[in-house]
């Protein structure tokens, strides 16, 4: 229970692929606005992705597909909210 806050911006040499497994908590994630992102979402808590547009399973930045690096993240939340917003 609780809340955390994982800031995963700055500059990147290489790509990322990161898996996050919640329980029960609400998780705030920051990510590069420009650097390509794709995330991926389940779980049984609410959800906030301002800056990001919905395609297939996946929601993307504008950013995504244009950058030589890419973050590729798979969020399997538990009960809490996620919420993703771009710096």
């Amino acid at each position: 229970m609780g809340e955390l806050t994982l800031n995963l911006t700055g500059e990147r040499t290489a790509n990322l692929r990161a898996a996050l497994n919640g329980g029960i908590g609400d998780l705030n994630l920051v990510l590069p606005r420009k650097m390509s992102v794709r995330v991926k979402v389940s779980g049984l808590g609410g959800f906030n992705s301002a800056g990001f547009r919905k395609q297939g399973d996946y929601y993307v930045n504008d950013a995504y597909g244009k950058t030589t690096h890419s973050l590729d993240i798979t969020v399997n939340g538990g009960l809490g909210d996620l919420e993703i917003t771009l710096e």
